[in-house]
């Protein structure tokens, strides 16, 4: 390996910790506007922000986050619902989703379990939009059983709504394209 590509290559690995940075950024904006006082989000999982990583040796293709994230209860004595705001950066298995992945995206929804969820630790949840063949546009895909149903996974309705990554371009743009979606969807099925 030549001094170019050694530089070529800490030079790409550079810009990797700077894309997490500004994604760190974008979800601490996006926690803020959610927990302030007029709209009283609550945030779960403490500080945790990625999953789907490793530091094993025998995985190295997980070394990268799959994604970044944030989940919050709406309101603090709604046991049924869980909201979310991610960055779905890199997945592992691209090919095995409902529609073609290819670029990083920006995400946010949220989920009504049939039963209370005192503890929230499923972080997989935050990656939904690569599940559903939903619009990179901002529109809010949906899904509700039929009454009485529930999905395997215990909710009864999931929503969710994704934009290209390189479309939030300031705090202004998530708030409009992203926050107050996701905060009128939740009002709409409170």
């Amino acid at each position: 390996m030549s001094n170019k590509n050694g530089r070529q290559i800490y030079e790409a690995l550079r810009s990797v910790t700077t894309l997490h940075g500004e994604v760190a950024l974008l979800l601490k904006t996006a926690e803020g506007w959610l927990t302030d006082e007029e709209r009283g989000f609550e945030p779960l999982c403490g500080s945790v922000a990625l999953s789907y990583g490793t530091a094993s040796i025998h995985h190295p293709g997980r070394w990268l986050p799959h994604m970044a994230f944030r989940f919050f209860r709406p309101e603090p004595n709604d046991q049924h619902r869980v909201a979310f705001v991610s960055v779905i950066l890199c997945p592992r298995t691209p090919d095995k989703h409902e529609r073609d992945f290819e670029e990083p995206i920006v995400t946010a929804g949220w989920f009504r379990f049939a039963e209370p969820c005192e503890k929230f630790t499923a972080y997989w949840w935050s990656g939904m939009a690569t599940w559903f063949d939903i619009d990179r546009d901002g529109t809010l895909g949906s899904w509700r059983a039929d009454p009485g149903d529930t999905c395997e996974s215990g909710t009864t309705e999931q929503h969710v709504l994704a934009v290209p990554l390189v479309e939030v371009t300031s705090s202004d743009v998530l708030v409009e394209r992203v926050l107050k979606p996701l905060v009128g969807s939740l009002q709409g099925g409170s």
